[in-house]
């Protein structure tokens, strides 16, 4: 696999880390190009994403919590024509999922992404504008069930919380709690990988 790397795209900064090995790539071409690589040669894999190329995120408080996504968009839209949304999500609480009256907005970083910042009142609101703060603990991406990487980011297998199979865990026929589980992460006995 690293000749092929090596051959691809030069002398690879390569790091063996556990059962892993970490590429380091130059600029953000490269980057997609050992994306692209590794799907098409069936290499498991996940990737995180340049700090270039990460969306600037904050979050909006103060909207009704029934306020209609694509509406909040083309509101933005309007007010500022300079920034570049992707996306708009409202947040949810953990237990019970119900939604909140704060919503997530994503922005490209164009240099112009602090702007929002400026804004007191949206759609005939008064509205706070604040960076978004990434709840604490690891990210658990439930297609692979590993950590630390999204499903935009991930190339590795879907694998089921509790058998390991390569089926998603809300299709497993697995119905009952099992006695011992058996880690799916670490392979120890006595947990699940969410645990």
């Amino acid at each position: 696999m690293l000749k092929n790397l090596n051959n691809k795209f030069g002398k690879v900064n390569v790091v063996l880390a556990n059962e892993y090995i970490k590429v380091y790539l130059e600029t953000a071409e490269e980057h997609r190009d050992m994306k692209k690589l590794s799907r098409q040669e069936k290499i498991e894999f996940y990737v995180i994403r340049p700090l270039s190329e990460r969306p600037f995120k904050i979050v909006m408080k103060g909207l009704h919590r029934d306020t209609d996504i694509e509406e909040i968009k083309s509101e933005l839209a309007i007010a500022l024509p300079e920034l570049e949304i992707l996306k708009v999500g409202q947040l949810k609480k953990v237990r019970t999922k119900s939604p909140m009256d704060i919503f997530m907005i994503e922005l490209k970083k164009n240099g112009h992404e602090n702007k929002i910042f400026e804004f007191t009142h949206f759609m005939s609101l008064k509205i706070k504008i604040q960076n978004y703060r990434k709840p604490p603990g690891a990210t658990q991406f439930w297609n692979c069930n590993m950590f630390n990487h999204s499903s935009a980011n991930c190339g590795f297998q879907i694998r089921c919380l509790k058998c390991g199979e390569d089926h998603r865990t809300n299709q497993c026929p697995t119905t009952t709690p099992q006695e011992n589980p058996k880690c799916i992460n670490c392979g120890a006995t006595g947990h699940i990988a969410s645990w």
